[in-house]
């Protein structure tokens, strides 16, 4: 539970009412990295393993799942500018995204 030092027992006893929200976090596998490590993943289907199955799939997932805060790890940067911004956008999904890197794979937290 978030806490502010200055209303701590007002939200300990009314914390239900003001901290309901809704966080995904989700590894999206970068596709750098599944093609660079095919080798972890040779009991998978090989067709599920290209990126224009996958998007979909990941898309439609986080859709479904209507979180107020998503918190997408391993995303590539070109995935994220010419799929997941413009296709959560289409969706009516307006939230403020952060993009956080580490080492080359990053972090987008909306």
């Amino acid at each position: 539970m978030w806490l502010n030092a200055a209303y701590q027992e007002y939200f300990r006893k009314n914390h239900q009412e003001y901290f309901k929200f809704h966080i995904v976090c989700y590894n999206i596998l970068a596709q750098i990295l599944l093609e660079e490590n095919l080798f972890l993943y040779e009991n998978c289907l090989t067709n599920n393993l290209k990126w224009y199955r996958r998007k979909d799939r990941l898309i439609r997932e986080l859709l479904r799942q209507n979180a107020d805060i998503f918190c997408l790890q391993e995303m590539q940067n070109d995935h994220y500018e010419n799929f997941f911004r413009p296709t959560l956008k289409q969706s009516g999904t307006n939230k403020k995204q952060r993009k956080f890197l580490f080492n080359s794979d990053f972090i987008f937290i909306f």
